[in-house]
């Protein structure tokens, strides 16, 4: 069987897991400012736009868990967000010192080693120890590569498509209100 035969075949199992993971819609709930924040923290940091969409899917559901509960320092999570998110998607070089460094020359405050880490322990408690390994960039760079190979186009579309997609996440809105029950 070719590669490609393969990835034809394994394609429907790739879109059923799609739509079970991603069947429930949830509301953007961080705020155009905060999206830019993470967004500077994570070219700062020298991390991709999965460590960018990781670290919004990280704070997202830390303050859905939280369910209104005052977060005392949002800044902080914030860079723990991203803190966390290039760690497990595998650049792993980052320090806390850098990530003290960088809030120190972004917002002027001021956070000391356990301070950073006991934010990371909260936000690891708080989301029961989940955190996505996975995201839509995944999938939307799984989608190009089969179609880059299926239709043998000569031009690179992931570059434009990733540029997109960042796009997206800067300028999420809600798109749909549920009502409270």
């Amino acid at each position: 069987m070719s590669s490609n035969e393969l990835g034809s075949e394994m394609l429907p199992d790739w879109v059923s897991n799609i739509q079970e993971k991603y069947d429930e819609y949830k509301e953007p709930t961080l705020h155009v400012s905060t999206l830019n924040l993470l967004r500077v923290i994570s070219r700062s940091l020298k991390q991709d736009l999965r460590a960018f969409v990781t670290a919004i899917e990280i704070i997202e559901e830390y303050i859905r868990a939280k369910r209104g509960t005052q977060i005392n320092s949002p800044t902080l999570v914030a860079l723990c967000s991203v803190f966390m998110a290039s760690k497990f998607i595998g650049n792993q070089d980052l320090k806390i010192q850098h990530i003290q460094s960088i809030v120190r020359k972004l917002t002027g405050q001021t956070y000391q080693y356990n301070e950073v880490v006991l934010c990371e322990v909260d936000i690891l408690s708080t989301l029961k120890s989940y955190v996505p390994m996975s995201n839509k960039v995944d999938d939307l760079t799984t989608f190009i590569y089969k179609f880059e190979k299926d239709t043998r186009i000569r031009a690179d579309v992931m570059p434009i498509c990733m540029d997109v997609m960042e796009m997206l996440y800067l300028t999420r809105r809600r798109w749909f209100y549920r009502h409270s029950t």
